[in-house]
């Protein structure tokens, strides 16, 4: 949908059309009625959920209204139990607090204190300053993402 951007290139890619585009794609598959028939797939966001947990609300009640729309579970229900996000550059604390009160503790697959190594710092000053309990802290750093990609525990570092 590039005609959309004509005359705009600055609005292509991460700054802008990356995360609409994507949240589009992930709509399309709740709408599909794909996570009726998997129940247990999951699908991980990036960019705490590319705006999605903001608009959930607003979009399940616009859903309600349509005829052509059978779902079985509600889209904010295929949202917290199906979808799963990560911080993955969004490091903007007013939003992360939005998305854990919309979808509690979230997993993070680009852990803020770990490479790349450009920006590191910032990153993990900015996690370390957040005013979280120790053990939402230890689910977002690595307990979430490490369960949803079956990987070793290992404990993490907030240092």
């Amino acid at each position: 949908m590039r005609e959309i951007y004509r005359g705009r290139p600055q609005l292509l890619g991460p700054t802008w059309a990356l995360g609409v585009e994507t949240a589009t794609h992930a709509l399309r598959l709740i709408v599909s009625g794909l996570f009726d028939r998997f129940a247990s797939l999951q699908v991980v966001l990036g960019h705490l959920g590319e705006g999605l947990p903001f608009q959930a609300y607003r979009l399940e009640q616009r859903l309600r209204r349509r005829a052509d729309v059978s779902l079985s579970r509600l889209p904010t229900v295929v949202l917290r139990e199906n979808f799963s996000v990560s911080v993955s550059g969004n490091y903007h604390t007013p939003s992360l607090v939005g998305v854990l009160s919309e979808l509690g503790p979230i997993p993070s697959c680009s852990p803020p204190t770990r490479p790349p190594v450009r920006g590191r710092r910032r990153r993990a000053e900015w996690f370390d300053a957040l005013s979280l309990d120790d053990d939402v802290r230890s689910k977002i750093a690595s307990e979430n993402a490490t369960g949803l990609l079956g990987l070793p525990q290992r404990v993490p570092s907030f240092e």
